[in-house]
């Protein structure tokens, strides 16, 4: 049980040991190397990862220098000539007395052979060992973090299973994500939005490997640093910096039943003043579903019933990223960003479709969908920062260009029911895509102990285009033929150009007293949009806006381990360019359509939040009230022209309002056992009188984590969940319920790790349910999907390095508050304090 604390022991250790080298080797030429290996007194066997600190006295000042064993217990370390040396070592569960030598003069290697360290009665309690180890979760002002790379299971687990760990964060049993019970936020790589993790972020996140990430932050209260458009919360994925000279890197393949298989390779190298890390990861699979649809129009008491079933989904991705760093000197650092994710999915829909007036059948057909889409990102940028002999005292440049192509053909067969002759074919193709460049520059100025500044200012443009082309089949001419609207209707597809600017500037002013602290700031943000379209001219869009977006929170600490905080937020939504686009996306049964007239939403939050955290026990609930004013939702409606069809559009639906509840429970009663638990509730009140409608609901999700370790490197987890998304303005959905079970296995000291795993064992297919009621229609939409997986993970880690590869520590969008260089010393033994 005592290896679960080894990832601790490495961080700390190499904290340690990074401050001595850096100080070392720029304080005397005169060096002394002390070297040994941590023994256990009782098996004479080496203690791995045991820690060694070394005081030494040069004058009238007292330094410190501390190293982590190998895992042979071995440890060498260079320190300044002195005259006498006092070593102490540490390890959980043992003792160390501690010992002074002198060199011989002249002396330069000095091996103390083995150091025995006996058991440490004290720990010891009937046969159980109580014992204190670092709290995985750490809280800020703003947010919370999550040390992914302290957590035995990183090793074997994607980092989509791993976030179900994260507090406040929610994953089901699809994958689908939400952040204190609302799926309004956004994922932040490295301090960067990703327009990779805008566009399937369940798939990606699974194709990470959770090894790879240092820590994981929910920023809970975003400020005015981050963009005005609306997002409650944003999880940002920090990487891994434990690379240096040298070269490390895992593989690892992942293949689950149903069909579905990943392998990834990561690297890291550092030569010089040069670094280098990077990840690939390929994902195939294959999967299938079946719907069921009811429609009922309460105009003309007709009913529309579809049942119909996709099957042969091949789902194909590349994930792939590289940061490349250089140390130009000691205060100034350059990286460079390039990431990548292609991806193609193909399916066959087949279906049937009946329409009835009361239970009369008036018409029935047969139809057949098959559709191909590609896409996906690729993004590259450019850092730098500078920063000064004040500490945390930062300038960052930053450049992000992105670019996200997607493609898509489809082609509707309908089969007329009565008679075996083709009934009709229609066929479409779109090419459309994203360009969008940021600038961005940060500056962050510590005064004094207590208070810190941070300004800044971004330009942002975006050009989106969209060229939808449609056919239909003439099978009097034996030829395809554009698809023109009918007498009466609109030109609904046609080529669309989407034009956005954005600049925006903030500051921001945190004051700092004893116990207390405070922020507070405000964002200017504004641009210009501009919608233009080729066969519609009347259509076109211009608007200019506007706004400014303040911040305040406040933070007190009773004590170490308490924390109470008050917030206010304000952001603003704007409309996504899906429910801009006017462009009509067909399927058999549901007509969507943009709305190019939307206005942003504008969202105020007010939150109290109370957190404890102890090694033992962590404790975090909040109290929140958020009010919506100009939301944006969906609204379905039957189809003006083709009956049996519904039309979904867009549109600024009066308000909504309410509170909403969360809280997080990490229980570890002893060292093998651990429990999380996650909760949230909202109770939401939509009110949109220009449809006179007016519901009320409640929203809630749960889960609870529960993790063994066992002897000989054995753990198992077992993980339970429900979620049910509430209503929207006009649909309510049902529970659902998912659990998880996995064992694992780790060899080779760690670095060789293998675990089994099921997905809701207990259930083959998972219903997802939902109602639609409006006074003119209803729809009750059923949805399968296969619900049980087995899947099989094993990875490798190899190499070693000895420092870390540098990145800048702000960029496009990065933490509040300035940190500092990353290598900085943030605690424990540092040289020459």
């Amino acid at each position: 049980m005592k290896k679960i604390y080894y990832l601790i022991c490495v961080l700390t250790a190499l904290i340690l040991s990074h401050s001595t080298v850096s100080f070392a080797q720029s304080t005397d030429n005169s060096q002394v190397r002390i070297s040994g290996t941590i023994t256990d007194s009782l098996d004479q066997k080496p203690i791995a990862f045991a820690t060694v600190a070394i005081s030494i006295r040069i004058g009238e000042i007292e330094e410190q220098y501390g190293q982590v064993a190998d895992n042979e217990g071995y440890f060498r370390i260079a320190l300044p000539y002195a005259t006498n040396y006092k070593i102490e070592c540490s390890y959980v569960g043992k003792k160390f007395n501690p010992i002074n030598i002198s060199p011989k003069e002249g002396e330069k290697e000095i091996k103390l052979g083995k150091l025995f360290m006996t058991d440490d009665e004290s720990t010891q309690l009937n046969e159980l060992q109580v014992v204190s180890a670092r709290p995985l979760v750490k809280m800020e002002i703003d947010r919370l973090s999550y040390a992914m790379k302290e957590d035995r299971e990183a090793p074997t687990k994607s980092l989509l299973d791993m976030l179900r760990k994260v507090p406040l964060v929610t994953v089901d049993g699809q994958g689908n994500i939400q952040v204190k019970g609302s799926s309004n936020f956004r994922i932040f790589f490295n301090g960067k939005p990703s327009p990779m993790f805008d566009q399937d972020p369940k798939n990606i996140l699974r194709s990470i490997p959770a090894a790879t990430i240092r820590k994981v932050e929910v920023i809970t209260e975003p400020g005015v640093k981050y963009e005005a458009e609306g997002i409650n919360a944003i999880i940002n994925i920090v990487t891994d910096e434990a690379t240096g000279d040298g070269l490390m890197g895992s593989v690892s393949a992942y293949t689950g039943y149903p069909a579905f298989g990943a392998a990834t390779v990561y690297l890291a190298m550092k030569k010089g003043k040069w670094g280098l890390s990077s990840n690939f990861t390929l994902n195939k699979g294959t999967a299938e579903s079946r719907n069921n649809l009811s429609q009922i129009n309460k105009r003309n008491d007709t009913r529309n019933e579809i049942r119909y079933r996709t099957d042969d989904i091949v789902f194909s991705s590349v994930y792939g990223n590289a940061l490349l760093s250089f140390e130009l000197d000691s205060l100034n650092l350059l990286t460079a960003n390039l990431a990548l994710r292609p991806n193609k999915t193909t399916f066959t829909t087949n279906g049937e479709n009946r329409f009835l007036h009361k239970e009369n059948l008036l018409k029935e057909y047969k139809f057949q969908n098959r559709d191909e889409s590609s896409g996906g990102n690729i993004q590259a940028g450019l850092d730098y920062q500078h920063s000064t002999l004040i500490p945390n005292e930062l300038l960052t440049l930053s450049y992000r260009a992105s670019y996200s192509p997607r493609s898509s053909f489809s082609r509707n067969t309908f089969y007329k029911q009565s008679a075996s002759g083709l009934d009709s074919i229609k066929k479409g193709n779109t090419d459309a895509g994203l360009w969008e460049h940021t600038a961005q520059i940060d500056y962050v100025r510590p005064f004094l102990s207590r208070h810190m500044v941070e300004v800044g200012a971004k330009f942002i443009h975006r050009y989106a285009f969209s060229n939808p082309t449609h056919k239909y089949f003439d099978q009097a001419a034996g030829e395809w033929r554009p698809l023109m609207p009918k007498p009466g209707e609109e030109m609904n597809f046609t080529d669309f150009l989407h034009y956005y600017n954005i600049w925006a500037g903030y500051a921001a002013y945190t004051y700092k007293r004893d116990r207390w602290s405070a922020k507070a700031g405000a964002r200017l943000e504004g641009g210009q949009l501009h919608i233009e379209y080729k066969d519609l001219p009347q259509a076109n869009y211009k608007d200019n806006f506007f706004d400014w977006i303040p911040e305040v929170n406040f933070d007190y600490k009773p004590s170490d381990s308490q924390q109470i905080k008050l917030a206010y937020n304000f952001h603003i939504k704007r409309p996504h360019i899906t429910q801009l686009n006017p462009y009509v996306k067909e399927t058999a049964y549901v007509h969507e359509q943009g709305n190019p007239n939307l206005d942003p939403a504008r969202n105020h939050t007010g939150t109290l939040s109370y957190s404890y955290t102890h090694p033992v026990i962590t404790a975090m609930l909040s109290a929140s009230y958020l009010y919506t004013e100009n939301i944006i939702e969906e609204r379905y409606a039957p189809h003006p022209h083709l009956p049996g069809v519904l039309l979904k559009s867009y549109g600024n639906f009066g308000r909504s309002y309410g509170p909403s509840f969360s809280s997080h429970l990490f229980f570890m009663p002893f060292t093998f056992i651990r429990f999380s638990l996650d909760a949230s509730a909202a109770y939401t009140t939509w009110d949109a009188k220009q449809l006179d409608l007016k519901a009320s609901d409640w929203s809630y999700n749960g889960s609870l984590y529960t993790q063994i370790m066992m002897p000989k490197d054995w753990s198992a987890s077992y993980y339970f969940g429900l979620y049910n998304a509430g209503r929207s303005l006009q649909s309510v959905s049902k529970t659902m319920f998912y659990d998880a079970i996995s064992i694992t296995k780790t060899f080779l000291l760690g670095r060789l790790n293998v675990s089994l795993g099921i997905s809701n064992p207990w259930t083959k297919e998972s219903l997802f349910e939902s109602i639609t009621d409006t006074k003119d229609m209803k729809l009750i939409s059923e949805n399968y999907n296969v619900n049980r997986y087995i899947h099989f993970n094993i990875s490798y880690r190899f190499g070693s390095l000895s420092s870390q590869v540098k990145k800048t520590t702000r960029s496009i969008v990065n933490d509040d508050l300035g940190t500092g260089k990353d290598n900085q010393n943030k605690g424990g033994i540092q040289a020459g304090m």
